[in-house]
């Protein structure tokens, strides 16, 4: 934990100057937290975070145990029309450093969760925010798949061959730079999903594979059938 160094008071304007950190572990930030009467200290010890709390108006530390006891498992419950928002304090034992869990429910089901550090010097979102950002990014996805749907239907064979063909030949090399290889895996399902609809895709795609075939080294029917087997079990399960 910080301490307090001996001589410095109220009169003096607080910063990370004033404390100093136990052995072993040195000062990462210091943060005010005017509304809850917290100075908050934060250290570095093998790689992991530390927080030593101190009372703002008296410079006086916080017992680690008493705030444990304090704010451990809290929570914080809040309805927002059909939806539960939970946001759940949990305090690591051995460094102090507090986190919060949150999810959100709706008829009962969770249908969201994150995690995020309590205390932080940059401003942070609510649990309902971070949901919110979520679905917002979720609808922007769709709308670009639901467009990229549209203007692939509308296409001649041979430029959905060459659209693939280069899907393919950007994912195919991400996942084989970080070791994963199986070609087969190289459309996300929702967008097979999505142009399996499309009555030309399986004969593109194909075709894709019979002209990918130096780089798959395999026959493009095999890798068809694989490809196919893949993304039908993904769907029925």
């Amino acid at each position: 934990m910080a301490f307090l160094i001996e001589g410095y008071n109220l009169d003096n304007e607080i910063s990370l100057d004033m404390f100093y950190p136990e052995s072993f572990r040195s000062l990462d930030e210091l943060i005010v937290i005017h509304e809850e009467n917290l100075i908050v200290v934060k250290e570095i010890w093998s790689g992991k975070m530390c927080d030593t709390f101190f009372n703002l108006h008296t410079l006086e530390r916080i017992d680690p145990f008493k705030r444990y006891n304090q704010e451990n498992g809290k929570a914080f419950i809040e309805k927002i029309d059909d939806l539960t928002v939970v946001t759940t304090v949990s305090v690591e034992k051995e460094t102090m450093a507090e986190y919060l869990f949150g999810a959100v429910f709706k008829n009962g089901q969770q249908i969201f969760k994150s995690f995020d550090v309590r205390y932080f010097s940059l401003p942070t979102l609510s649990t309902y925010e971070k949901y919110l950002n979520v679905q917002s990014n979720l609808k922007v996805i769709q709308k670009n798949r639901e467009n990229f749907f549209k203007g692939f239907n509308d296409l001649s064979f041979e430029e959905k061959v060459s659209k693939l063909r280069q899907i393919f030949r950007t994912n195919f090399r991400t996942n084989c730079e970080i070791g994963y290889y199986p070609p087969e895996y190289f459309l996300p399902q929702e967008l097979f999903e999505s142009l399996d609809n499309d009555s030309e895709f399986r004969t593109a795609l194909l075709e894709v594979l019979r002209l990918e075939e130096s780089a798959t080294n395999e026959p493009a029917s095999v890798v068809f059938d694989n490809l196919i087997k893949h993304y039908v079990y993904c769907k029925e399960t």
